[in-house]
């Protein structure tokens, strides 16, 4: 699986949702390989987010 490294926030959580899976690769416009993301990493990220008082 691979997102595009432009997405971000709500835009990235759906693509994310369209295509479950474990890891991503992330990459550029270019096909250039950005790097990976862990959807567990995505996870622990948006748990911690939503626990900070607002």
């Amino acid at each position: 699986m691979h997102v595009s490294a432009e997405l971000a926030g709500e835009d990235l959580l759906d693509a994310l949702r369209a295509t479950p899976a474990t890891e991503y690769l992330v990459v550029e416009d270019t096909g250039e390989i950005y790097g990976v993301l862990s959807a567990a990493d995505v996870e622990r990220a948006f748990v911690k987010a939503m626990a900070r008082p607002s």
